[in-house]
């Protein structure tokens, strides 16, 4: 049996130095081993954990831990750029035989390429740490004619630590197309991992270099709603002589009235025989799941049953941008400086507008109509039901600044008034399919819900519902009717 194990040992060793062949089943939470590029791939700030359980035979198991940390890099438009660091521990379960520890620092730099869409350049620079302990690896005994295998006897064999230190480079490149609403459609990426083909062996004598390793990723929406997101994943990956290939379908369900929560199931085929099945529960802020590999058609003496299970937490970051509004509560009038920004956004808005190309629209659907909603006054056992529209511009789910405040406002009132709920409804003008303006009108009301929730309202006493284009309160034949058509109802309840 130690002989087994010492062979297990030095294979699995020889197969993570040559091949990185261990590679964990939710590898887009290991985005720092897979592709240097991913450092900035969203605006999320995050921290990631792994845990992960491989079994190599009945007694024999290998435990890893992986830690990362994100964080992506802002100017006053965009992101620009992101770092992630990483560390790993990988080790024999038991007696202290093999460890290895890596700590790994990539950074990422974005180049935007067309509207929702990007371009990452990333390297990315590892250290490692190999230990093999053979005191425990050694037969134990001297054989004796008539007698056997005595213990008590030395059995000659060398024991010590043997130990491997080094540095290792690699480079990534990665392109993506997000939707409106930052949903990924499309993404692929190449990284090289060992560009200095760094020497990695036990014994002087025997120096071998690492061969280069090539990971492909890519990922496409076969079908996407504003409640489903379907997508099939590819991960291709070769080393040497060794390439193995993982694809599969990926689901992704919304739930909650907020639909700020999804859950998402995974399955997927490996060439090296295994099937891996996973599944993810995640919100704004967080995230955690597992998963199980197992074996199917022949036995893999390496891998016989492998689990995971993960925890991320994140926190969305936005561009520093700085504001043009000196906001004064005695004077609510609106300043030069907010004719300027809304110039400017008409001008971005005219941008938005070529995403319908292929459908007739007056030229002024830009004009923005102002919410008129008077003053708050707080009646905490005379409330009735109060209704407020909180327009948007053309295929825009964006609210002004002056909005925004208003709404902060009207959280106070909310909040004490114990038994006042929230309704709000999204709606659109007629442009565009009804697909599209149904999860347009979902994405307005969700903008407004998230303020609310942020200044304290809870999420049980705020409802959602999207309407599209099914309930216009005008016509939709002039850009004025239209305008007054984009919209969402905030209707205080007081239940």
């Amino acid at each position: 049996m130690k002989k087994l194990f010492l062979t297990l040992c030095l294979g699995i060793i020889a197969g993570s130095s040559f091949g990185q062949n261990f590679m964990h089943a939710l590898y887009e939470y290991t985005p720092n081993r897979v592709n240097p590029a991913f450092a900035s791939s969203d605006n999320f700030q995050k921290g990631m954990f792994i845990f992960r359980n491989q079994y190599a035979s009945e007694d024999i198991k290998f435990m890893t831990s992986y830690a990362e940390g994100n964080h992506p890099i802002f100017n006053e438009e965009r992101r620009w750029s992101g770092v992630s660091v990483s560390l790993m521990n990988d080790r024999n379960y038991g007696a202290e035989i093999y460890s290895l520890n890596q700590i790994s620092a990539s950074y990422a730099i974005n180049v935007p390429l067309q509207k929702y869409t990007e371009f990452s350049i990333g390297l990315n620079s590892s250290f490692q740490s190999k230990s093999l302990n053979t005191q425990q690896l050694t037969t134990g005994s001297q054989y004796v004619e008539y007698f056997g295998f005595d213990p008590n006897l030395p059995s000659g064999e060398g024991q010590c630590t043997i130990n491997k230190n080094y540095f290792s480079f690699a480079f990534g490149l990665s392109w993506q197309k997000v939707d409106r609403y930052g949903k990924k459609l499309f993404s692929a990426g190449y990284a090289l991992h060992n560009l200095n083909r760094p020497e990695d062996s036990f014994y002087e004598n025997n120096v071998n270099k690492l061969p280069f390793l090539s990971i492909l990723t890519a990922s496409a929406t076969l079908m996407e709603n504003y409640q489903w997101h379907i997508k099939q994943d590819v991960f291709l990956r070769h080393a040497g002589s060794v390439t193995e290939l993982v694809s599969g379908p990926s689901f992704r369900y919304a739930v909650g009235n907020m639909r700020t929560e999804s859950i998402k199931t995974m399955l997927r085929y490996s060439t090296a025989n295994n099937i891996m099945l996973g599944a993810v529960y995640e919100s704004e802020n967080f995230a955690l799941g597992g998963s199980f590999d197992f074996n199917i058609l022949k036995n893999n003496i390496s891998n016989s049953g492998t689990f995971e299970i993960m925890l991320s937490i994140k926190r969305l970051k936005r561009p520093k941008r700085k504001s043009n509004w000196r906001f004064n509560a005695e004077n609510t009038e609106e300043s030069d400086q907010l004719e300027e920004e809304k110039e400017d956004h008409s001008v971005n808005t005219a941008e938005e507008n070529s995403n319908f190309q292929d459908e007739e629209k007056d030229p002024q659907d830009e004009i923005t109509v102002k919410t008129e909603a008077g003053v708050i006054t707080y009646l905490p056992h005379e409330l009735e039901d109060l209704t407020y529209n909180f327009q948007f511009d053309f295929d825009d789910y964006n609210l002004n600044h002056e909005d925004e405040q208003y709404i902060k406002e009207m959280t106070e009132i909310i909040r004490q008034n114990k038994k006042v709920k929230v309704r709000l409804t999204g709606h659109t003008d007629n442009i565009g399919t009804d697909e599209y303006n149904m999860e347009l009108a979902f994405e307005r009301a969700k903008k407004i819900g998230i303020i609310l929730l942020k200044n304290g309202v809870p999420k049980r006493k705020i409802k959602l519902v999207t309407k599209g284009e099914s309930e216009p309160i005008s016509t939709n034949d002039t850009s004025e009717g239209r305008a007054k058509n984009r919209r969402v109802q905030m209707q205080l309840v007081y239940d």
